[in-house]
């Protein structure tokens, strides 16, 4: 049986619960010093985005934040480059044999960034440049304000990043993503035993792909269709977290109740097994020729893979007859 879920990807990052009322701001405790510690905020402000839709819960986050560090008084200082370099404010830096100068600027003060002991790049609005500009300018703008504003807060010499922001470019690289998503697979050796797969295209939205094989597979034929998604990704909370099991979207297959499939043949090595690691050797011993697909360089598994083994086992015993071609 095949399963396909869809949810909002990364893994276990969807709605907050009622952080507003769950949280509590803990009585005056001094962890910073105002004069030489100040914390930086990097996000987006107000309660509607510039398109006048209102805020996520995700972003109400810092609201909290910001109660508790004031309870704790420690300064605070929160920028928004998508608003704020729009409205008086500034980030500049200078880098000389002394180290690194700069200044965020405001309109009711001025940082010194020499001062900034953490900080903390949420979900900031970008900044478009000024009104007027065409579409192309506007990303030029938008990037070279990421890479600015970035740039500066990534090399405060003394700051503690909650996520670095190089950190946060890199998890936006396309190819890192797709890397991440190659081994983003796991076994999962609890009754049913499945296989998870990250199949979440260039494009998203995420997708994971389940096969439950043999006498298993027949068993989730016997439970409802929910009973039959709860054994199959409750499993999976411990790993990708509980948002799992609220998926967008699902899919099932039974391939083998399929007519003209009559199931999904794959090879799958013993839970355990140290030596089942395919694709296996095929180095021809004497006059045998191993075939197989578990012996496939591709496809090691499938019935591709055992359709090409037997190809390329069938060459090599020509090769070796005797008047073979050279």
């Amino acid at each position: 049986m095949s399963t396909m879920t869809h949810t909002p990807a990364p893994w276990g990052t969807g709605r907050m619960g009622p952080y507003e009322d769950a949280v509590a701001v803990p009585q005056f405790t001094p962890v910073l010093d105002p004069e030489t510690q100040i914390a930086l905020i990097v996000d987006e402000k107000g309660r509607t985005g510039r398109d006048g839709r209102p805020r996520h819960q995700h972003q109400r986050v810092t609201d909290i934040v910001l109660r508790v560090l004031a309870a704790r008084r420690v300064p605070v200082v929160r920028l928004d480059p998508g608003t704020d370099l729009l409205t008086g404010s500034s980030l500049s830096a200078s880098y000389g044999t002394d180290g690194q100068r700069g200044v965020l600027r405001t309109p009711s003060r001025d940082l010194d960034l020499t001062r900034v002991r953490s900080v903390w790049v949420r979900r900031p609005s970008a900044y478009d440049g000024p009104p007027g500009l065409d579409e192309h300018d506007r990303r030029f703008a938008r990037d070279q304000s990421f890479w600015g504003t970035g740039g500066v807060l990534a090399s405060l010499p003394h700051a503690h990043n909650v996520n670095h922001p190089w950190n946060n470019r890199a998890a936006e690289h396309k190819p890192a993503q797709l890397a991440a998503a190659q081994r983003a697979e796991f076994l999962i050796l609890d009754s049913p035993g499945r296989a998870v797969f990250d199949t979440t295209a260039p494009s998203g939205p995420g997708h994971l792909c389940t096969l439950v094989a043999g006498p298993e597979a027949r068993a989730l034929d016997g439970l409802d269709a929910g009973s039959r998604r709860q054994a199959l990704l409750a499993p999976l909370v411990p790993h990708l977290g509980p948002d799992v099991l609220k998926p967008t979207g699902w899919h099932e297959k039974a391939w083998h109740r399929d007519e003209h499939a009559g199931g999904g043949y794959i090879v799958l090595p013993e839970p355990g097994t140290a030596e089942g690691i395919m694709p296996l050797s095929h180095a021809p011993l004497g006059n045998v020729h191993w075939a197989g697909s578990e012996t496939a360089d591709e496809h090691p598994g499938y019935l591709e893979g055992a359709i090409a083994s037997g190809l390329r086992a069938a060459r090599e015993i020509i090769d070796a007859l005797p008047g073979a071609p050279e």
